[in-house]
């Protein structure tokens, strides 16, 4: 978006596509008709929004431009996916890369926007990749002390440098990382063009990448009673996010939902905070209230507060047969279950005659844990 709009009509087959540039369009009807022009909605399968929330007048409206993007798109049978710039970026860092390391090690991707030094860390997860922390810097001066700085503590096992052209800058930062096993991939249209088409089609088809990096938000969401921080989601955290908590309800205070949100405005960016959703406790007539924040993977939310009465077992969960759950082998022909409670959940062991206890695992290789 930023002062233009771009549509990129891409090609599925040959992965080219020729960029249409119109003025910036942040009123989502004015940009569907603008795309009707641009090219064939017939034919379109699906649609990238590579959007940053922060260029929008406030967060209400980018949210707002969203869900009627993802409408126009769900009566027309297109497939809808939104992205930030950073997250985009840096997604196609890696599928080019395609770096190697092991579960619970992070990396960096860092790339250059004018003198401005763009990075994210992230975590590797066991299929695919978890973003931990954001890294911006202007106009740095290349110094060990900047560089503690910008890691802010990340030891990345592998640096992956994203060079958009040539030019000074660049060069620069090359030359800066070069003794941090850095690699240095060129990224042009063509390239953009194919990580884009392969994400697309792998969520299409539900055949992710290991080597995919989770939508995110741009935001951050938090969950409060009164003061009390209950729950907190932000752009660390891999979507769709679904949590849960249980509290006492007391009838003088009331859940809330702040959000805090970055905004772009005349060259400088500023933090804004301003409350989503507020619930009192009083108008509830049980003991306790059961609070459930989701995060779909398109970042659409669904904040809800319902009276609890102590009977909150899953129906799946009921229809479980612990014989199908536990591996048919001799050795295990003894089956001791033992059911562990918490405040708010409860997991579930068993025993085998090695007296060893193990995880017991769902239908989907999963462990189950309520």
């Amino acid at each position: 978006m930023g002062c233009y709009t771009t549509f990129t009509p891409i090609n599925i087959e040959t992965r080219k596509g020729e960029p249409k540039i119109v003025e910036a369009l942040f009123d989502a009807e004015k940009l569907w008709k603008e795309l009707c022009k641009k090219v064939k909605i017939n034919n379109v399968k699906g649609i990238a929004f590579i959007l940053n929330d922060r260029e929008h007048k406030s967060w209400p409206d980018a949210y707002a431009f969203r869900q009627k993007c993802y409408e126009y798109c769900q009566e027309n049978g297109i497939y809808y996916f939104c992205s930030s710039t950073l997250a985009f970026q840096i997604s196609v860092g890696i599928s080019r890369t395609k770096v190697a390391v092991e579960e619970g090690e992070e990396i960096l991707v860092i790339y250059v926007e004018g003198v401005a030094l763009h990075g994210q860390s992230l975590i590797r997860e066991k299929s695919y990749f978890r973003a931990v922390n954001s890294h911006l810097a202007n106009d740095p001066n290349f110094t060990k002390k900047f560089k503690d700085v910008y890691l802010k503590g990340c030891k990345p096992k592998k640096i992956i440098l994203m060079r958009f052209g040539n030019g000074k800058f660049i060069e620069q930062v090359i030359k800066f990382f070069k003794d941090d096993d850095a690699v240095v991939v060129d990224i042009d249209a063509e390239a953009m063009n194919d990580s884009l088409v392969q994400k697309m089609l792998g969520l299409m088809n539900g055949k992710i990448s290991s080597f995919d990096v989770p939508a995110q938000l741009q935001t951050v969401f938090v969950v409060k009673l009164d003061k009390e921080v209950l729950m907190a989601v932000g752009y660390e955290n891999a979507l769709p996010f679904e949590k849960s908590v249980i509290i006492d309800c007391s009838a003088g205070k009331a859940v809330s939902v702040p959000f805090w949100a970055s905004k772009y405005k005349k060259g400088l960016y500023s933090e804004s905070t301003e409350l989503l959703q507020k619930i009192k406790l009083a108008t509830f007539a049980s003991k306790k209230v059961k609070i459930t924040l989701k995060i779909d993977a398109n970042a659409f939310y669904d904040f809800k507060v319902e009276q609890f009465n102590g009977n909150d077992i899953d129906e799946e969960f009921m229809k479980l047969n612990f014989n199908d759950v536990i591996p048919e082998k001799s050795e295990y022909s003894q089956k001791i279950v033992r059911i562990i409670f918490g405040e708010n959940h409860f997991s579930i062991v068993w025993i085998p005659q090695t007296g060893c206890e193990q995880k017991i695992l769902d239908p989907t290789g999963k462990i189950l844990f309520l």
